[in-house]
């Protein structure tokens, strides 16, 4: 959860301390509308409390047409700063920075200020996250092995908008499937609490598993070439084994689909 109020500024910058001028702007924003307008010299601020000494994800997204950078500093509550990062801004919204820090238990403020001409910054969050999208993608990348990267091909790269690659949609499936999401129901890993991480992989490797089963539904044809035998089906019908898929008008061994964790996480 995050740890900044009204971080996304929805409507206006309260809870915020605005310095110089930095306002409000109802027409821009990353998700939905209503982010803050910061020209040079300008800043907001905002004092908040960790309650536990642990890692801490420092996230906020930037845009504007200038070539400056947007900066972002931590103070303690003896004012002594405990982290800084300059945000290169772009012209399209991007997510300038997403960092885990390691925060004592204690209280903070959190400064993010510009020097150049104009730009924007919204949903800014500091947050406990146990588990990143692409830590998740890459726990799953590993249970399945080479069932997923070898024939199949499927990848963690990310490609554009589709930040986990191949697993982008089953890390949005799992994170749905748990309640990790915003408010708008929107799949977020600041909503994954460290008491569902381990559902929200088999929820993931479910997904895969049967984006798999598609694909060797569609690939299963088996050849042997110069003595190298290569059957497909085996690892489609072992897919069906762990997700209990009908097979032939029966069900598939297991019965139980992806709890009998052949694959999954933990075993």
């Amino acid at each position: 959860m995050n740890r900044l109020s009204n971080g996304g500024f929805d409507g206006d910058l309260a809870n915020w301390t605005a310095s110089n001028g930095a306002s409000f702007i109802a027409s821009e924003g990353y998700k939905e509308l209503g982010a803050v307008h910061l020209a040079a010299g300008q800043a907001i601020s905002q004092s908040f409390y960790t309650p536990a000494s642990c890692p801490w994800m420092i996230e906020l997204w930037v845009k504007g047409g200038g070539s400056g950078n947007v900066t972002l500093t931590i103070n303690d509550d003896n004012n002594n700063t405990v982290y800084t990062a300059s945000i290169a801004v772009t012209p399209a919204w991007t997510q300038g920075h997403a960092v885990r820090v390691g925060l004592p238990m204690g209280h903070y403020t959190v400064t993010v200020s510009y020097a150049d001409v104009a730009c924007y910054v919204d949903d800014v969050s500091v947050a406990r996250v146990d588990k990143t999208r692409a830590e998740l993608a890459l726990e799953v990348a590993r249970l399945l092995g080479d069932l997923a990267s070898a024939d199949a091909g499927y990848s963690v790269a990310g490609d554009g908008e589709r930040t986990e690659g191949d697993y982008t949609e089953a890390v949005d499936a799992g994170l749905r499937a748990v309640g990790a999401v915003d408010r708008a129901g929107r799949p977020d890993v600041r909503f994954l609490s460290d008491d569902i991480v381990d559902p929200c992989i088999d929820e993931i490797q479910r997904y895969m598993l049967h984006k798999l089963h598609r694909y060797y539904s569609r690939n299963a044809t088996d050849f042997e070439l110069e003595g190298r035998s290569e059957k497909p089906s085996q690892r489609r019908n072992a897919i069906e084994n762990i997700l209990g898929i009908s097979v032939g008008g029966r069900r598939a061994a297991s019965g139980r689909g992806v709890q009998q964790r052949r694959l999954i996480h933990g075993q």
